[in-house]
């Protein structure tokens, strides 16, 4: 894979994305719905699988260097403690499969991208909450 700068420029866009979608929160019990899913599942789509791949472990290793980016304001190692830590690594795992979803697939249209998004919020979600479980 080549690193162009449109590459580096979309991959880090999507990563501050991630960022502002930590921010937009919806009050839930125990854990928070925030955008960041939409924009992780935006970034496979529209990046592909393994650019979109790349935002998030960007955005995670910005976090993990101590920049408040994660939702709540959190960053830093400890928040590999975190219960929470989970639904970050999920997001790596969904950036990969939406992208590698269309990619296989011949035509894009809406109804596939918004049927690809639908099918892996889900599997998202039980990755993370498996983690939270464990974690608790």
């Amino acid at each position: 894979m080549r690193f162009t700068p449109k590459t580096m420029v979309l991959a880090a866009m999507f990563a501050v994305l991630t960022t502002v979608g930590a921010y937009i929160r919806v009050p839930m019990p125990v854990v928070p719905f925030t955008l960041q899913t939409a924009f992780v599942l935006l970034a496979g789509v529209l990046l592909g699988s393994r650019i979109g791949a790349l935002s998030q472990v960007l955005y995670i290793i910005i976090g993990l260097l101590g920049l408040p980016v994660f939702a709540g304001g959190a960053g830093g190692l400890q928040t590999v403690f975190r219960p929470t830590f989970g639904f970050l690594l999920g997001f790596i795992a969904a950036a990969f499969v939406a992208g590698a979803v269309l990619e296989r697939s011949k035509d894009y249209s809406f109804v596939k991208v918004l049927v690809a998004c639908a099918v892996f919020e889900p599997k998202l979600r039980c990755r993370e909450v498996r983690y939270f479980l464990e974690g608790t």
